[in-house]
């Protein structure tokens, strides 16, 4: 940044005017659209550097941010792929606009990630093709388990592109979840429940399973492993009987919020 030099008679004031970590990346720019602050870098050099760093210190990425129905071209995603790499939080709820195999890239860059919503995520194309064609959807899913350890939220709710064996990978290396919405998958395996109670090490608090295929013994060996639940959803399932609530009541003391819908 140094080696920009700018000219700007004395009498005048713009927002390059003002100091620049402590009050133009840390309150004005942070108060932004992204594609407001892609059209930022294409004011001058100056802008455009000041916007990198920016992006270099973001500790949370929520599309919310792009704005409703704005989206980002493949030069400005490989930009932001390039730049955020402290990433502690992405929202990616009901985006439909990105390539799975651009949000493995986007979850290899960010090892410190700790929560990742991916409800209703995806293109529509993503959502028609089979899970063995579909294999974009195991990268994320592998980026995942490879590089995120410290995850402790995964949202994945109405994810048709979900594959089950690569989900018990993350369940295997993500050992930290807390919160955990599976919710609308219905072509998760029962190995995914009996994986998560392997490997949960009591750490799970939130769990929605709405909709889910399961069979009673996986839930329970879920219920045992994690006592620490307050918060259940299995509305929806067909496997629900009075001796999975005794289980549940037994082997889950804390649970606060309990949902059996339909079952």
């Amino acid at each position: 940044m140094s080696d920009c030099v700018y000219q700007i008679e004395k009498h005048q004031t713009t927002i390059l005017s003002l100091p620049h970590r402590d009050v133009l990346l840390r309150a004005v720019f942070s108060k932004l659209s992204f594609k407001t602050l892609f059209s930022c870098r294409a004011v001058c050099r100056l802008f455009k550097e000041l916007v990198d760093i920016y992006f270099q210190t973001l500790h949370e990425f929520d599309i919310e941010r792009l704005g409703r129905h704005a989206s980002l071209s493949n030069e400005d995603w490989n930009t932001l792929l390039g730049k955020c790499k402290n990433l502690r939080r992405i929202t990616l709820k009901k985006y439909k606009k990105m390539d799975l195999e651009v949000l493995a890239r986007i979850i290899e860059q960010n090892p410190l990630l700790e929560s990742l919503d991916l409800s209703e995520f995806g293109k529509e194309e993503n959502h028609n093709q089979s899970l063995d064609e579909n294999t974009d959807s195991k990268c994320v899913l592998i980026a995942l388990s490879q590089c995120c350890s410290n995850l402790v939220e995964l949202r994945l709710s109405l994810c048709p592109w979900v594959n089950s064996s690569a989900l018990v990978l993350v369940f295997k290396s993500c050992r930290k979840l807390e919160n955990l919405d599976l919710s609308y998958n219905f072509n998760l395996n029962e190995d995914c429940l009996e994986t998560l109670a392997q490997y949960s090490s009591s750490k799970l608090r939130y769990l929605d399973l709405r909709n889910c295929s399961f069979t009673k013994e996986a839930l329970s060996k879920v219920c045992w492993s994690n006592p620490g639940l307050t918060f259940l959803d299995v509305s929806g399932s067909y496997n629900i009987y009075n001796e999975t609530l005794g289980t549940i009541a037994k082997s889950c003391p804390n649970i606060e919020k309990l949902y059996l819908n339909n079952c």
